[in-house]
């Protein structure tokens, strides 16, 4: 059976019952896995679309632009939001959205989480206690690349994750980003984004540092 054979063979599973993806290997051969699809020229690839007319990304995909920014981090077993068999991760938007202080020095937001996934939280924390205009948590939220309105201030974990990956994001400053983990009333954590840096300290709210987007796909 030819190559052609094959991928009609393959095309004519969709919409079947079948419990394992379909798709088509390098040489033309079908082949079954939760990971496998036929991209958009008939075969495998970064990314495509599955039997089941799902798109999918492979592990591979740190660096693709995707849904409004660039995939800086793939979710891992033991991750908040892994989920065996997909991929999810951190989407950074393709730019920094602002350049101020943290804001609202002397309040305390009690948005104190650290680990990956509690940036959105601590966005919405921030937003309910702090409503002075411009501050980093604001612009965040009101971001709207791809026009997906769920961005939000990367946690201190979260930011890091960004550190680690930097190379993907070709215009990152080489210098202090914030985070949306407060340390207390007057302080949070930012991060130093220089090559070989990464150092991450409390700082003080009114001091002005980068921020970048972020949300979670």
């Amino acid at each position: 059976m030819n190559y052609l054979n094959h991928l009609l063979v393959a095309l004519s599973m969709i919409g079947t019952n079948y419990a394992l993806a379909q798709g088509l290997d390098k040489n033309g051969q079908i082949i079954s896995s939760e990971a496998a699809y036929i991209s958009k020229n008939g075969a495998i690839g970064l990314s495509g679309v599955s039997l089941y007319g799902q798109f999918q990304l492979t592990s591979n995909s740190l660096g693709q632009s995707y849904q409004g920014g660039i995939i800086i981090y793939i979710f891992q077993s033991g991750d908040p939001g892994y989920v065996s068999g997909q991929v999810h991760g951190l989407i950074a938007s393709t730019e920094d959205v602002g350049y101020t202080g943290w804001g609202c020095s002397g309040v305390t937001t009690s948005a104190t989480g650290t680990a990956l996934g509690t940036g959105s939280t601590n966005t919405a924390s921030i937003l309910a206690a702090c409503v002075t205009a411009g501050v980093p948590a604001k612009l965040c939220f009101d971001h709207r690349g791809g026009g997906y309105s769920d961005w939000y201030l990367p946690s201190k974990d979260e930011l890091n994750k960004m550190y680690l990956n930097r190379s993907y994001l070709s215009n990152i400053s080489q210098y202090i980003y914030w985070s949306s983990s407060e340390t207390s009333s007057t302080s949070a954590w930012r991060q130093n984004q220089t090559n070989g840096n990464g150092s991450q300290q409390s700082f003080g709210k009114t001091s002005n540092s980068h921020i970048r987007a972020m949300r979670t796909f």
